[in-house]
């Protein structure tokens, strides 16, 4: 949401003008230590208010905030945040925009959704309520068909082991028994030729699913390390750009 002549006057009065700067390379430096993906802008800005740098600038703030809002002085000073946080999000936008995403959707906190509609009837902030977010953030469904697309042989092998223990029910006479030889690997009793075979045709789809699934955890760390060192790299220029 924009910020309106009103809010530029409490920031104005603040002097964030020559906190501009410090600030927004403070943010993108803490992005930059601790690059998780998801996470929300103004938590990070929130916290790197509160930081002893730039504490007496945000306690100024809060003052004038509350001031000219005559809100009381949690609302003052969450709405301090929120208006340094819309002027840290237009910075970043302008030189790396990658690095923030807007999103539609819950507030990470529920007060805040409520103070930003009082910011706008106050005249201080305009435009639609957004969160905005550290990196791309999509929802698990679509990423997981996003990976499943791509690689269409996990589905492939999924598919394989639980075949083979269904093949392994039919043959030892219970659906049960097979997933207890697929997921344990321990050997049903038995003396016929068909309950043989059928020990070993599940053991064998559960491996397949077990090391399936290994595969498919060490391919999400690895993806999850790779967002984050692409976090990374967009701080760095952010801060490249702002020396």
């Amino acid at each position: 949401m924009p910020i309106k002549k009103k809010g530029e006057k409490i920031l104005r009065a603040a002097g964030y003008k020559n906190f501009k700067k410090h600030i927004s390379r403070a943010v993108a430096q803490y992005i930059r230590e601790n690059p998780e993906v998801g996470r929300g802008l103004h938590k990070v800005v929130e916290e790197t208010l509160e930081n002893g740098e730039f504490k007496n600038f945000f306690n100024n703030l809060t003052q004038k905030t509350k001031e000219i809002t005559e809100l009381p002085k949690e609302e003052a000073r969450e709405s301090a945040s929120i208006l340094v946080s819309e002027e840290i999000s237009k910075e970043i936008k302008e030189k790396v925009p990658e690095l923030i995403t807007p999103i539609n959707g819950e507030p990470e906190h529920p007060s805040r959704q409520k103070i930003y509609r009082k910011l706008s009837l106050k005249g201080i902030l305009k435009g639609k309520y957004l969160e905005r977010v550290i990196g791309p953030k999509t929802l698990l469904r679509k990423t997981l068909g996003r990976f499943f697309r791509k690689r269409p042989i996990f589905i492939m092998l999924f598919g394989i082991g639980a075949a083979l223990i269904v093949i392994s029910g039919i043959l030892l006479g219970s659906v049960y028994n097979a997933l207890i030889v697929g997921l344990t690997l321990d050997v049903i009793p038995t003396e016929s030729i068909a309950g043989k075979i059928g020990n070993i045709v599940g053991g064998l789809g559960g491996i397949i699913i077990f090391f399936n699934s290994i595969t498919l955890g060490v391919i999400y760390f690895l993806e999850k390390e790779r967002r984050r060192e692409q976090i990374r790299e967009l701080a760095d220029e952010y801060l490249k750009k702002t020396k």
